[in-house]
């Protein structure tokens, strides 16, 4: 399914839930200054949120403004509570362990509860295209890109129950980073594409969940 506002479809997830936000800082392009920070979506509708990042600089910014933060890894923490839903936005990119982080995910949940992580497309369009032209312009601190397959693979190896799988690209695309005007020439035929094929949209929305 592609989802054309990714961020109001997860609020059926987070609404009245205790929720985990890991990567919480964004980057520099999508921080809490922006727009796209998706932070803001979970902390206005979930019941309680908590964030956690290892950019110490970010963290104390996010805690000076009023948003429960903590310094951590996401490979290796231990908050030592349980929450109902954890998301990962666009973080499993730069791991260098995947595996540790989805281990410390399942100790944080609550029986039942879900793990939600958004990643870049291996097989979006543009990606292919840019690839073919020799203009892929992959992102420095990426260290692997997820396909449908291998993020399911990788949930189940690690004891998760794939949910869904959906298909998104964030409005950010078109605004952020180079060659953005081309992109926002581009986004109504690129949006009608990507509801034609979702498959081949930019990012990935995967909901899985945890149970003893």
């Amino acid at each position: 399914m592609y989802l054309p506002n990714f961020q109001e479809y997860l609020k059926k997830f987070i609404i009245d839930k205790s929720v985990l936000d890991c990567g919480v800082a964004g980057d520099k392009d999508v921080s809490m200054e922006s727009s796209h920070w998706v932070h803001r979506i979970i902390h206005d509708n979930a019941k309680s949120t908590l964030g956690i990042d290892y950019d110490k600089t970010a963290v104390e910014k996010l805690k000076r403004n009023g948003y429960g933060c903590v310094y951590g890894d996401c490979q290796n923490f231990n908050l030592h509570r349980k929450f109902d839903v954890i998301f990962a936005g666009e973080l499993i990119e730069h791991l260098e362990n995947p595996g540790q982080f989805l281990d410390c995910a399942k100790k944080h949940l609550n029986n039942g509860g879900l793990l939600i992580i958004t990643t870049p497309n291996q097989f979006s369009m543009v990606r292919h295209i840019a690839s073919c032209f020799g203009l892929l312009n992959e992102n420095r601190e990426h260290v692997m890109v997820h396909n449908e397959k291998t993020i399911t693979n990788l949930l189940e190896r690690k004891g998760f129950k794939v949910k869904e799988v959906d298909y998104f690209t964030n409005p950010s695309f078109y605004e952020i980073g180079r060659l953005r005007l081309i992109r926002k020439i581009l986004r109504p035929f690129l949006e009608l594409r990507f509801r034609i094929g979702p498959n081949q949209a930019h990012q990935l929305f995967v909901v899985s969940e945890f149970s003893i």
